[in-house]
């Protein structure tokens, strides 16, 4: 599970819809991929 719990500033237009994304599997997984970049 990503460690970062702020809303990404690189996504603007689910500003507000925070549960949603996190319900969604396909953008839950998005923000994975994402952290995975910025670690390595």
């Amino acid at each position: 599970m990503s460690k970062r719990q702020v809303e990404p500033p690189f996504r603007p237009q689910l500003e507000g819809k925070k549960d949603l994304r996190y319900l969604d599997p396909d953008l839950l997984q998005q923000d994975i991929k994402f952290d995975e970049m910025l670690d390595n």
